[in-house]
């Protein structure tokens, strides 16, 4: 029995209250009152209050909420008076308790009484409103029909036991309120729940004062560089730059966002820049007391931002009195990095692209960069990861990189192997390209201790450790890099997949949900959820409700499960070119050629098959050990019924992509293998590669698939088949 199971028994009797009035409400409160989980009660409580305040927006406020925080929602409803103050006092109450639950931070348990007893009444009061406005709509003659008569003797009665009832009701309201208050402020309770760490502090975006916008790169890259030199420092916990530059132009208090980052203090500045003269105002406040720990103004000119992002750190380090070591002061004291101002200019622009994931923009900045100063190890070590980072996610000409990003990482050793990012882009060379994930983690170990804050040293060595086979390792240190950059949606994506590889589909759901509530604009949550709940369930109708996700979001899987094949042919032909990531690489005719085969049409099968054969053998002569092709070209092999080529590119693929050096993209290549069996008559083997499949980390097999994926309907009557089905479902 869980120690708020007293506070889950009254959202029962509103759960049965609600039922049939308000779906979404009821899906997200039913969520709620199943759970043991303190992080996932908190998690559904907020979903219920952001389904409540949603619902205000449009009605009271006149507009759809879009993705603006529940915060500036409830002030707002709060300043035009739209909702009681009492029940806007639960609403931000609850809004600060429940973030604890949406990332990884320490919380007491005890706090999700709160929670509870605060969404108890946001929903009851919720309950009154929506009846309050069935009764305005309601005819007047109606109204009047059901108010008392004049000479009715309970007239007399009414308004003294009314008046009493809400005396009462107002006095118990303001001694919830009032608890909670203290709770959350520590003025009661074991003084835990609202504390952070002491030397913690986050960087918010410097404001522009140039009077021009396009000068936005600067004030941001003066951010970036201040916070690499904070990163150093072991004796503090700094917030990454992801997560705090979700608060430019915010309209919450200082206050609000170091609880929501869990940070103690924050540093804030402007920046003005006209010609080569700059003016950089910054300030460290103590956002617990609202106290200014320290503030300095400096002007000089380009050539000065160097020792004034070094002086900024270390007062920020100062100021929160963290002890900075003899070697911590040497890295934040280094030699500037280039003499050259427009090297410096164009080098700040690039970061300003790869900021918005324009690795292509970016590099050409880089190179303006190394033009001007072909010593800018910094802009060496940059180009480099921009064209990995190319390589990697297999953009348009991705091979050209690999030599381009090879060659930048050995000129910039020989100028400065010190260099803490060229160290860093050693560690994802050999990670990305080399798939040497040892050499990697021992890099990026060695850097934790240099730069102890820098997130992303420990979501690359969870990456590692996944690609290594190690997920429970994995998922430690993806959480030790949210910890750092709470709001980075790319860590929690991954962290998602992570579970899904797990089969962990209930985890999976619940750190997509986490997600949502975080960045509502993210799509790839939603999409998480809707493909877990298919692959936990096999319900596509499931699926699309728990997930919010309409079918035309989703036609190729529609139509694909549902075996409507003419549909996706007419789909595949509209909308699809090539799909092309780290697992795939699958032209359209490919799509056409198996859909054909499933709806079997084997000559137009035939057709795309030949054709996809043609192009993909050509692609191998230039990248012969690229494993994607020849699991797809053993595919058309299998359409065509050449049984002995399409197994022999199915384990060539399996080869040159094994399980043990990639425990993720082996097991799609295993996947794919196991396709080819099924579609050229092996089932035994099939059926080895399912189970083999199951028992492993592998984001592609699950109950869901083994019961709606058309791959298997040739299997279905086999009695292993259902054996293995039955298991996998227990």
């Amino acid at each position: 029995m869980t120690i708020w199971s007293s506070e889950i028994i009254e959202l029962e009797n509103l759960f049965t209250a609600i039922k049939g009035r308000f779906p979404e409400l009821e899906k997200e409160l039913e969520h709620l009152i199943k759970t043991d989980d303190e992080n996932v009660a908190l998690l559904y409580s907020r979903r219920c209050m952001e389904i409540i305040i949603t619902a205000l927006c449009e009605c009271e406020l006149k507009r759809p909420r879009k993705t603006e925080p529940l915060k500036g929602i409830i002030d707002k409803l709060y300043r035009e008076d739209k909702v009681p103050s009492h029940i806007i006092a639960s609403m931000q109450n609850l809004n600060t308790l429940s973030t604890f639950g949406a990332h990884p931070k320490e919380f007491d348990p005890e706090q999700v009484k709160p929670v509870l007893s605060n969404l108890t009444i946001i929903i009851k009061w919720y309950l009154k409103y929506k009846d309050g406005q069935t009764i305005d709509k309601t005819k007047p003659e109606e109204v009047k029909s059901e108010s008392l008569s004049p000479d009715d003797p309970n007239k007399h009665i009414q308004k003294p036991k009314k008046r009493l009832i809400l005396l009462l009701s107002g006095f118990l309201l303001v001694c919830v309120i009032v608890i909670v208050v203290l709770f959350v402020f520590n003025i009661i309770g074991d003084g835990r729940q609202a504390e952070y760490p002491e030397k913690s502090v986050a960087v918010l975006p410097f404001v522009n004062l140039s009077n021009d916008p396009e000068q936005e790169y600067f004030s941001d890259g003066m951010v970036d560089e201040i916070l690499d030199h904070l990163f150093k420092v072991g004796d503090l916990k700094v917030i990454s730059r992801t997560s705090s530059m979700r608060y430019k132009d915010t309209g919450l208090t200082l206050k609000e966002i170091a609880r929501e980052l869990g940070v103690s203090a924050i540093l804030e500045g402007s920046v003005r820049k006209i010609g080569n003269d700059v003016r950089i105002t910054a300030q460290l406040i103590d956002t617990r007391t609202d106290t200014h720990l320290w503030s300095e103004t400096y002007e000089g000119d380009l050539s000065d931002v160097f020792s004034i992002q070094s002086e900024v750190a270390q007062n920020v380090a100062r100021g929160l009195k963290a002890t900075l070591t003899s070697r911590e002061t040497d890295l934040i004291q280094k030699i500037p990095p280039t003499t050259n101002q427009l090297a410096y200019d164009f080098y700040l622009k690039g970061r300003d692209y790869w900021s918005k994931i324009e690795p292509f923009h970016a590099i050409e900045m880089y190179s303006n960069s190394i033009q001007e100063d072909s010593l800018f190890t910094t802009a060496y070590a940059q180009r480099a990861f921009m064209h990995l980072f190319i390589c990697w996610d297999r953009r348009e000409g991705w091979q050209d990189h690999v030599i381009k990003g090879r060659e930048d990482i050995k000129k910039g050793m020989q100028l400065n192997p010190e260099l803490t990012e060229m160290k860093f882009i050693t560690a994802l060379s050999c990670y990305w390209i080399d798939r040497d994930y040892d050499k990697s983690l021992k890099i990026l170990k060695a850097l934790k201790a240099e730069a102890p804050n820098m997130a992303d040293l420990y979501a690359f060595s969870s990456y590692n450790l996944r690609r290594q086979g190690k997920l429970e390792e994995s998922i430690s240190e993806l959480k030790k890099a949210m910890e750092l950059d709470p709001f980075n949606a790319n860590y929690i994506d991954n962290l998602s997949g992570t579970y899904r590889n797990l089969h962990q589909y209930d985890n999976q759901i619940a750190c997509s949900m986490q997600g949502l509530s975080l960045l509502p604009d993210y799509e790839g949550f939603i999409d998480n959820i809707f493909r877990a709940y298919l692959a936990k369930t096999g319900d596509l109708m499931v699926a699309l409700k728990e997930s919010g996700l309409k079918e035309e979001d989703v036609q190729y899987e529609i139509y694909y499960y549902t075996r409507q094949y003419d549909r996706l042919i007419e789909l595949i032909n509209k909308e699809y070119t090539i799909i092309s990531d780290q697992r795939f690489f699958r032209p359209k005719t490919y799509d056409l050629a198996f859909i054909y085969y499933l709806n079997g049409n084997t000559s137009l099968s035939k057709l795309y098959s030949d054709s996809t054969i043609i192009f993909l053998k050509g692609e191998i002569e230039e990248n012969p050990n690229d494993a994607r092709f020849y699991s797809t070209l053993g595919k058309c092999y299998a359409f065509n019924k050449d049984i002995k080529e399409a197994i022999a590119y199915g384990m060539k693929a399996t080869d040159l992509m094994p399980v043990k050096l990639d425990a993720l993209l082996g097991a799609v290549k295993e996947y794919e293998l196991m396709e080819i069996y099924i579609l050229t008559g092996n089932y035994d083997l099939a059926l080895d590669k399912i189970e083999f499949l199951l028992s492993i980390p592998c984001e592609l097999m699950s109950i869901g698939d083994l019961m709606i994926n058309p791959i298997y309907d040739n299997l279905r009557s086999l009695l292993r088949f259902q054996k293995i089905s039955n298991s996998a479902r227990k």
